[in-house]
């Protein structure tokens, strides 16, 4: 009786075992676009990037981005998304003047 009770345990833990092995098996490889897939070839340079965000109220708000060297200003609400203004020259991060307290 104890032994075909310990053979069951044993034989249910090693299919749990097999299950989880399976999942991360097809997590790893069968997913194209899992940043963990060895397969999926990253670009390593971001194209798109968000720049900032200003909330209008609890449903809309501007948001810049930044693609390649140009900003878009974009207004997002629950009624539509609307282009406020595109092809804005991008300012980079050292082109940018520090804003320095008056002593």
């Amino acid at each position: 009786m104890i032994d075909q009770l310990l053979y069951w345990v044993i034989s249910l833990l090693f299919v749990i075992a097999l299950i989880l092995g399976m999942a991360l098996l097809i997590k790893k490889f069968a997913l194209p676009n899992s940043p963990n897939n060895p397969l999926f070839k990253r670009n390593k340079q971001k194209r798109l990037e968000i720049i900032e965000q200003l909330p209008l109220d609890h449903k809309s708000r501007l948001v810049l981005i930044r693609r390649d060297d140009k900003e878009h200003l974009l207004m997002l609400g629950q009624s539509g998304d609307l282009v406020v203004e595109s092809n804005i020259p991008a300012k980079h991060p050292q082109e940018v003047p520090e804003k320095r307290p008056e002593d």
